[in-house]
């Protein structure tokens, strides 16, 4: 677990500084779903419902 962070962290300096991007940044997301709180069944819901909302998809 600790390299994996420390990875996560060099990755994220890496990319700050060459392309300007703050991996820590999510306000370009249309949608952010916690993947450690819902299981897939779950995150299919929360997606599909969001699309029905848009006007994306049309509920079976």
């Amino acid at each position: 677990m600790a390299f994996t962070s420390m990875r996560d962290a060099q990755d994220s300096y890496r990319y700050l500084k060459l392309y300007k991007i703050d991996n820590n940044q999510f306000d370009f997301a249309d949608l952010i779903i916690d993947s450690a709180n819902n299981n897939p069944e779950q995150i299919e819901a929360i997606i599909l419902t969001e699309l029905e909302k848009r006007g994306l998809i049309i509920k079976r």
